[in-house]
């Protein structure tokens, strides 16, 4: 039983791990360019994610700190603004130099194309600037599935189940181990 639920949670692993690697493959980069587009085939809510901008030279900061020393925007095809939001924090690493964090959620109510509007915050004195990150669009928010709690819950789960059975059967020899005569002399 125990077995049973480690292959079922390493299966599940490597699940999770294809769906959660081709999601982030792909995500559109955003150029911070002025001029730069993007092209939003599906309306509703997107994620917008932060790498380094090092290349995977280095580790990326938090999204909390990219939201303090950049803002963003989304100009639609009709001139209106994008909604733009705090995003839950979740990180990605699919090695290769592709790792960040989810920074914002954009909401697009229309397809078309959108013109970004990136811009760093100016820091007062004495506080250290922040390199400009990569920054790629994801389709809905965050990332499609967890790979550590569905894993966890199905090897925990048959554990559990594992560890009831011993229980039952321990409880059950010993009854009957009990109810038996004593041996004769």
């Amino acid at each position: 039983m125990l077995g049973l639920g480690l292959v079922l949670a390493f299966g599940w692993f490597l699940h999770a791990l294809t769906v959660q690697t081709n999601a982030v493959n792909e995500f559109a980069d955003v150029s911070w360019f002025p001029g730069s587009t993007v092209e939003v085939v599906v309306p509703g809510d997107h994620t917008l994610w932060t790498g380094p901008g090092c290349n995977g030279a280095c580790r990326p900061e938090s999204a909390a700190t990219y939201r303090r020393h950049f803002s963003v925007g989304f100009e639609g095809p009709d001139g209106r603004p994008a909604q733009v939001v705090p995003a839950a924090e979740q990180y990605f690493n699919v090695g290769s130099g592709r790792e960040g964090r989810a920074a914002w959620v954009v909401r697009f109510e229309e397809p078309g194309t959108y013109t970004p509007q990136l811009a760093a915050i100016p820091q007062p004195p004495g506080q250290f600037n922040v390199p400009r990150p990569r920054l790629w669009l994801g389709d809905g928010r965050g990332l499609p599935v967890r790979l550590a709690r569905g894993s966890l819950f199905l090897a925990g789960g048959f554990a559990l189940a594992a560890a009831s059975i011993v229980a039952a059967v321990f409880v059950l020899r010993r009854r009957a181990f009990d109810r038996m005569p004593p041996a004769l002399a």
